[in-house]
């Protein structure tokens, strides 16, 4: 039995608003209109037994990001990231490489100006295992006060992880909230899931 691999193409505009593929397995992957996305590839599979270890392990990586995070440790929460990670986060710039990742002092700046705890919940997530490869895509809820005030904040968040040496780092994150589509641009930020 194989299981599939992505490479890499551009979806036509017509299969807006989803397109779903599945695999022999019946493994749905659900692609946008315009966003670059993937193709399979067979390669032989791993036994069931390696994927349920290596999914639990990227639950556990994941799991450190999530916590070093809500316990205020940009240490910890840097240590969670490759060294070549890229991350599409909600401030500016809109890309951020690693090199600017790896100073805490950023993280940091970003935790005082919460005035409590930094809740982060997080929803059903999917997670995908392929080789040295995690893909995982879900809601997540932020809530807690900050300076501004109250925060309530339901988002998107897709987390690229690859196994290396010191275990599952995070490769890539890409959070991210729907925008009105009425011409403003605004960001909609107090969607909640249905």
């Amino acid at each position: 039995m194989d299981q599939h691999i992505l490479g890499h193409m551009r979806l036509p505009q017509s299969a807006h608003p989803l397109t779903r593929l599945a695999d022999s397995e019946g493994t749905l992957l659900r692609l946008g209109a315009s966003i670059e996305t993937s193709i399979f590839r067979k390669v032989p599979s791993m036994p069931k037994s390696d994927q349920s270890n290596d999914r639990d392990a990227v639950l556990a990586s994941f799991a450190a990001y999530v916590n070093a995070i809500r316990s205020k440790d940009a240490t910890a929460a840097i240590h969670c990231f490759d060294g070549e990670a890229v991350t599409f986060d909600f401030a500016p710039p809109l890309e951020n490489r690693f090199d600017a990742l790896k100073d805490p002092k950023g993280l940091e700046e970003w935790f005082k100006t919460w005035t409590g705890p930094i809740q982060t919940d997080v929803g059903d997530t999917t997670v995908t295992v392929s080789g040295d490869l995690a893909v995982l895509h879900g809601l997540q809820r932020l809530h807690g006060s900050n300076t501004d005030g109250d925060v309530d904040m339901w988002y998107r968040a897709t987390v690229v992880m690859a196994r290396k040496n010191t275990g599952w780092r995070i490769t890539h994150i890409h959070n991210s909230v729907p925008m009105a589509m009425d011409g403003s641009g605004k960001a909609l930020t107090d969607l909640k899931p249905e």
